[in-house]
């Protein structure tokens, strides 16, 4: 008698079972497209080697064109938006990691650089050139002993928060 009972309740309970499975797996898959989706949009705008030579070239050597670091400004605010997040979370919390870094580095840029006055070369910042230059060796110091050393740390974490966002979504998305 307990054997008619069980019977029934445990092919109901493996059917349950395997409808929660297929449901997961279905809800995974369509997550990861989600998370594939956000990525390629993301690397259309700022991809690896993109940020490669605008971190570890330009901005390295003390300058860079205004529609790159917009760029950069743009990928931020689009990636701080609810519609923008990605669901796996280790994923985003390194996509947060990186964005939080390159938005320093970008507030940086919008405080410490200038268009160059040259009349050809509008487009071009320059890390307050005018301190670099000056007679007064107080404003060179402040250049190369303040400046410079933060410039280069923002450089160093945002490079390394976006290799490892980018080693994650390798990683997690198979990309």
């Amino acid at each position: 008698m307990i054997e008619a009972i069980l019977g029934p309740v445990v092919g109901v309970l493996k059917w349950l079972g395997g409808l929660l499975f297929k449901s997961r797996a279905v809800s995974h898959a369509q997550a990861r497209e989600h998370d594939l989706a956000l990525f390629k949009k993301g690397d259309a705008t700022v991809n690896e080697s993109f940020l490669n030579d605008l971190l570890n070239s330009d901005l390295f050597n003390h300058w860079c064109l205004l529609p790159d670091i917009q760029a950069v400004g743009h990928f931020c605010t689009d990636f701080k938006r609810v519609e923008n997040q990605f669901l796996d979370r280790k994923v985003g919390d390194a996509a947060d990691e990186a964005i939080m870094a390159l938005n320093v580095v970008n507030s940086f840029v919008g405080v410490n650089f200038f268009r160059s006055h040259m009349p050809n070369d509008r487009d071009r910042l320059f890390l307050h050139h005018e301190l670099r230059e000056s007679p007064d060796e107080a404003k060179r110091d402040r250049y190369w002993k303040v400046l410079v050393p933060e410039l280069n740390r923002l450089l160093d974490e945002a490079w390394e928060a976006y290799k490892t966002y980018r080693s994650t979504v390798k990683k997690r998305l198979m990309v």
